[in-house]
């Protein structure tokens, strides 16, 4: 018979857990919503494959709009609670809108080289 050793993880309710890297990922939006103006910030799942340029969907409000992603942040603005802030949804169109060069932050995750 073989020793077969079995380990078990419990999560803790109301913990925050992250895999992979430690630092949030930040992101302004453009939305689609008639009648407003100026760019949202969004947090961007690790697990999603999302650079500026990108058409997202986005949760606004109590719907899911689409938008274009603007920009890396290197961290939201200090007056925004980060437990408010809610996450891109899904990248509809990757690298629709080109970006210029020199226009990612250092917080650019999934940065590729635009020639």
């Amino acid at each position: 018979m073989s020793d077969i050793y079995f380990s078990s993880i419990v999560a803790e309710p109301n913990a925050s857990y992250q895999s992979g890297s430690s630092a949030e990922k930040w992101l302004e939006v453009l939305v689609d919503c008639p009648g407003v103006q100026g760019l949202y910030t969004y947090r961007a799942n690790a697990n999603l494959a999302v650079n500026p340029g990108d058409i997202v969907s986005v949760p606004f409000g109590m719907q899911i709009v689409g938008g274009i992603a603007i920009r890396w942040l290197d961290s939201p603005s200090a007056d925004l609670d980060r437990d408010r802030i809610k996450d891109v949804e899904e990248v509809i169109t990757s690298g629709f809108f080109p970006v210029p060069i020199g226009s990612y932050s250092t917080a650019s995750p999934n940065i590729t080289a635009l020639t």
